[in-house]
């Protein structure tokens, strides 16, 4: 891990954003036999390779970042384990293009849960955006959250100092389980240097700007950059799915693809968002990744459901509180590089994300 790069924003990378013809190709792989095919599939995915390999040793097979194949759950809980996977930066998006991919009851991929669990009822995750009710559902969730806006900073504030309070009493158990344990996990591991530069960045700019607000918030550009690269290395929900609406051509780096109509397009986002064609040394934790021209990289951050440098919309899937999201993240760093110098971390996996141990702290002066 690394908390700075030394030329990663005067990279030369091709710009994949660039027009032009690319020669169509089948999409490689396949499903196997029926029943047979995603039994072996689901075995490899979850006990003989893991996620990571189960989708890399794919791309190395068919030499290719798009391809068929099945996902769990497969037999037995969903009738359908098909997809089109697409994991890179340029063949990702198509899952935002929702004039092209239907949201329908998706959420989970090929596999819907009951509705017995939401009461009756489809919550807006599984609502498609031609659905009448999708539209006034996400303008209820946004309108509340800029009813509130105002009261976000303190409330956190508040919050937060009970768990500062705790990782200082606990001493070698962190109290991050739950809290954004994966921006915790990322900033710890990469070392004193970053902590020093943070540090330095919070205290000069609240001290400028006499306490924390968004304004300060806004000046902090090397805390900013922080969040997002831990957004980009690790996607809070990195499965993204939708149904092709219609036959629709897309492209990958140096091949397009013909997805006919019905098909389920699967995106696993951290092989999006670690393109090495898109962001040099894309497994290290670079902390200043996104200052200067790195900021341009910003429209290849899909944590969101949707480009970094777009915003939500009644018309989209991109997450409404996507804005209070980052907002929360760098003022949890600021809480925190305000009390502490630095710190250590132990990180382990669980379930549902990383567990994350705080081993040292060093109080500010």
């Amino acid at each position: 891990m690394s908390s700075s790069s030394s030329n990663h924003s005067s990279s030369s990378k091709p710009n994949p954003s660039s027009k032009k013809t690319l020669p169509l190709r089948d999409i490689p792989g396949g499903y196997g036999l029926p029943f047979f095919g995603p039994i072996k599939d689901r075995r490899d995915y979850y006990y003989n390779q893991g996620t990571d390999e189960f989708f890399k040793s794919r791309m190395q097979k068919y030499n290719s970042t798009v391809f068929r194949t099945n996902v769990p759950p497969g037999p037995f809980m969903a009738k359908n384990p098909k997809v089109v996977a697409v994991l890179d930066a340029v063949s990702f998006p198509i899952l935002f293009d929702n004039s092209k991919v239907e949201k329908k009851n998706v959420l989970d991929g090929t596999f819907m849960p009951s509705t017995d669990f939401t009461g009756g009822y489809r919550v807006c995750a599984f609502l498609d955006t031609r659905e009448p009710s999708h539209a006034a559902v996400k303008g209820f969730f946004s309108s509340q959250l800029a009813k509130l806006h105002n009261k976000f900073i303190p409330t956190f504030r508040s919050s937060v100092s009970e768990l500062f309070a705790n990782l200082e009493g606990f001493s070698a158990y962190g109290g991050t389980k739950v809290l954004f344990p994966a921006l915790i996990k990322w900033v710890g591991a990469a070392g004193e240097d970053l902590h020093r530069q943070l540090a330095h960045e919070i205290r000069t700019v609240v001290k400028e700007e006499g306490g924390v607000t968004v304004s300060a918030l806004n000046k902090m550009s090397l805390t900013k950059s922080v969040v997002y690269e831990a957004l980009r290395i690790e996607p809070p929900v990195p499965f993204q799915y939708g149904k092709a609406r219609e036959d629709v051509v897309i492209s990958s780096h140096d091949s397009s693809f013909l997805i006919e109509k019905g098909e389920m397009i699967f995106g696993y986002q951290p092989f999006a968002t670690k393109d090495p064609k898109v962001f040099d040394n894309p497994e290290e934790f670079v902390g200043d990744r996104f200052l200067g021209d790195g900021e341009r990289l910003l429209k290849y951050v899909y944590w969101s459901n949707g480009r970094e440098t777009d915003n939500p919309t009644v018309d989209d899937k991109q997450c409404p509180g996507k804005d209070l999201v980052v907002l929360l993240s760098k003022l949890l760093l600021v809480e925190f590089f305000l009390r502490y110098d630095t710190f250590s971390v132990e990180a382990a996996t669980i379930l549902l994300g990383p567990l994350v141990t705080v081993k040292s702290l060093t109080k500010a002066d």
